[in-house]
């Protein structure tokens, strides 16, 4: 597992999507990594992770200033708004 130093200092609310399905979450202050993102979907989407070690999926931010979807490798790219 990749782990970074970037510490993710506020809190506040997220719009996760998993196909077409777009749920709202409570993005938790102090994320470090990329995996405390990862089981913010499979809180969200439990139904969609039956096997955690058989689902790992790729998860992609958008960055809204010109609609393009890349993928997450760090938490540093989360931005607030």
């Amino acid at each position: 597992m990749h782990t970074n130093c970037f510490f993710f200092p506020f809190a506040g609310v997220i719009y996760l999507q998993y196909g077409d399905e777009i749920k709202r979450a409570m993005l938790p202050g102090g994320m470090s990594n990329v995996e405390q993102v990862r089981d913010l979907f499979e809180r969200s989407f439990p139904d969609k992770f039956h096997d955690r070690n058989n689902n790992r999926k790729t998860i992609y931010i958008k960055d809204t200033s010109c609609g393009i979807f890349y993928e997450l490798d760090d938490v540093k790219y989360v931005f607030e708004n």
